[in-house]
């Protein structure tokens, strides 16, 4: 089911010249962190919508406009303080552990979560890498 961006959001990532500089941001975060997934996402009720995704060669697993329930995410567990910003090692932290997208990717380490939205209420997400 789409979810529907607020105005500001959805203009930004209208807007050509600024989608493609997010996405030239992602990607050269992604090379300088050697991630195999960098992304932008949103959360919206009691999901994460992927706004922004580069992933090359793994476009199956993760793609712009995907969704997640919340509770299957490193985000949500990041916001709540129940897992760090940043892990080294998803097999240090047994939340990490047990998220089935963990072993989906397969996920190990989570480079960096961030609120970006607090004044708006809203959440984003930038940059979890496998």
């Amino acid at each position: 089911m789409p979810h529907s961006l607020p105005s500001r959001l959805k203009a930004i990532l209208s807007d050509a010249r600024t989608r493609a500089d997010i996405d030239d941001y992602l990607e050269s975060a992604r090379q300088e962190l050697g991630m195999d997934i960098a992304y932008l996402s949103e959360i919206v009720g009691k999901s994460l919508v992927f706004r922004a995704v580069r992933s090359p060669g793994i476009e199956s697993i993760i793609q712009t406009s995907n969704s997640l329930d919340l509770r299957e995410t490193y985000c949500k567990y990041v916001l709540d303080g129940s897992l760090p910003p940043m892990i080294v090692d998803t097999a240090a932290h047994q939340i990490a552990v047990d998220l089935p997208v963990t072993q989906i990717i397969p996920i190990r380490s989570h480079e960096r979560s961030a609120d970006l939205g607090r004044r708006q209420c809203l959440r984003y997400g930038v940059l979890p890498g496998a």
